[in-house]
């Protein structure tokens, strides 16, 4: 594998990193919404 390669292997793996956490986060976002929409 090139540096090249590389580079973009992590570009990859961060932005796949990235999409995970704000799926979770919108996913827990939605939950308190709900919580405070029963209240």
């Amino acid at each position: 594998m090139s540096a090249k390669d590389k580079i973009i292997f992590g570009v990859l793996v961060v932005l796949i990193g990235v999409a995970g956490y704000f799926q979770y986060m919108a996913t827990n976002m939605i939950a308190r919404m709900d919580e405070l929409n029963k209240n």
